[in-house]
């Protein structure tokens, strides 16, 4: 089995100034519509199909495979949840709330999003997709899921470097995939058991 994650495609709130876009419904711009569509025409087939309930996702997935039939949707893949900050740019979080943004910034594994969620419950919440994805899909030979750079982060940084704080060190554009074999996954799901992300 091979598990593909895609970042959805460009939202005007990945423009300059970037937004915390969090569990927001923000829908697709014009520019992910088209980057989306060019995208299309290199995708492979896939037999299983998940997505994030988040219309930003659904849009995506739906140009890109134009399968709708197939897609699951998962709450599971949600963005983080960025609580009071969902909708501010970064420099109003950052001048609102210096203490919290040099956490993020620096020790992002001691942070929380105020009234949302930490990356530790972030984590959780993936690798529990991850182990339903072990148990229904390994004699699948390929799998989409399209989630959020949060998700997608969290697991680059657990199974390369063994936590979260190194979130940072992987940074991820719009429609950036990454992809884990089912061996992968296990390293990943034994390394959260054992380490304190």
């Amino acid at each position: 089995m091979t598990v593909t994650f895609m970042r959805h495609a460009h939202t005007e709130w990945n423009d300059s100034p970037k937004r915390f876009q969090g569990r927001s419904d923000v829908h697709l711009s014009e520019k992910g519509k088209q980057e989306a569509l060019l995208k299309s025409n290199s995708m492979n087939d896939f037999e299983f199909v998940y997505s994030s309930t988040a219309s930003r996702c659904i849009e995506t997935v739906n140009i890109l495979l134009e399968a709708t039939e197939k897609i699951i949707l998962d709450d599971r893949l949600l963005e983080i949840d960025t609580g009071e900050f969902t909708g501010k740019t970064n420099d109003e979080v950052a001048e609102e709330n210096l203490d919290w943004w040099s956490i993020w910034q620096n020790n992002p594994k001691s942070s929380c999003f105020p009234k949302g969620e930490n990356l530790l419950k972030l984590s959780y919440r993936i690798c529990d997709f991850l182990n339903d994805l072990l148990d229904k899909h390994l004699e699948t030979d390929r799998v989409l899921v399209l989630t959020h750079g949060g998700p997608i982060r969290v697991c680059k940084s657990i199974l390369y470097k063994g936590g979260v704080n190194y979130f940072w060190d992987f940074p991820i554009e719009n429609l950036d995939d990454f992809s884990m074999s089912h061996d992968d996954i296990r390293v990943l799901l034994k390394k959260l058991s054992k380490y304190s992300i």
